[in-house]
């Protein structure tokens, strides 16, 4: 049994290992390691570890777009994380699974996900980290749905957790989704301010996630702005970074933001 000192460096690390996985050959190389520790913790009877594995794996099918797969190992990790009470590890995965809800067009069983989701981040160790995930995939879910004032009561919580300072990871999964919703209310400069922000976390970190989706908002900024010459250099950077990067495949999230801010024009 881990001790709670340990169980909270787990969970503060819960995001870093995303930050590594930069192409398709690492993204394989990283599939392959995660099954063979999840082989390996399962025979030590060590469930944290195998749950900690398989939301690997989930978010791993989520990029290459291979939802069936990312739900199965998803709700596998949802189980073991609720088994060993892990509320940090419950809250990430829920993060995820509603994002996959949400992309399926299962609005309303995204948002059960996404209220699940902060249930269990208000009793976690790393409660603000969980909160940048729910908030961001919560704004996007709500705006499917059209729930204009649960929108509005999501983007107000999400910039005060912002003000108090973001995780260089979990940041990007919030900043799009302002973003996104900046660009409905025709607020460009918020949007431009997004994708500063998202540069300033991929500096610190070299997230390819978060190299994508920077360069997707700035694309759709641009746009909003009127800056040609800036939406064609932005939109040129995110489709090559889509093209050989871990978000290659279709139908993830970040595919839904280059076909909202990046494909046209």
């Amino acid at each position: 049994r881990w001790s709670p000192e340990v169980v909270v460096a787990v969970d503060a690390h819960l995001c870093l290992w995303e930050y590594h996985v930069h192409d398709d050959r690492m993204l394989e190389q990283a599939s392959a390691f995660m099954r063979e520790v999840a082989a390996e913790a399962d025979r030590l009877g060590d469930k944290r570890c195998v749950a900690i594995c398989q939301y690997a794996l989930g978010t791993i099918h989520l990029w290459k777009g291979d939802s069936a797969s990312a739900l199965s190992e998803l709700d596998e990790s949802l189980a073991l994380h609720e088994r060993v009470g892990s509320a940090a590890g419950m809250a990430y995965t829920l993060a995820r699974r509603a994002a996959l809800h949400t992309l399926a067009d299962a609005i309303d069983l995204g948002w059960r996900s996404v209220q699940e989701g902060i249930e269990q981040a208000e009793r976690a160790s790393i409660r603000d980290h969980c909160l940048q995930r729910l908030y961001g995939v919560g704004i996007w879910n709500r705006m499917r749905a059209k729930d204009t004032a649960r929108v509005a009561e999501l983007v107000a919580k999400g910039e005060a957790l912002l003000a108090a300072g973001a995780c260089p990871s979990c940041g990007v999964e919030l900043y799009p989704w302002l973003a996104l919703h900046y660009l409905e209310q025709g607020d460009a400069a918020r949007a431009a301010q997004c994708a500063a922000h998202l540069e300033g976390l991929v500096a610190k970190t070299g997230n390819p996630v978060g190299e994508t989706v920077a360069a997707i908002v700035r694309c759709g900024a641009a746009r909003a702005q009127g800056d040609a010459e800036g939406q064609r250099e932005a939109r040129r950077q995110a489709t090559e970074l889509m093209q050989g990067a871990a978000l290659a495949g279709s139908g993830s999230p970040v595919t839904y933001l280059f076909e909202r801010m990046a494909a046209a024009g």
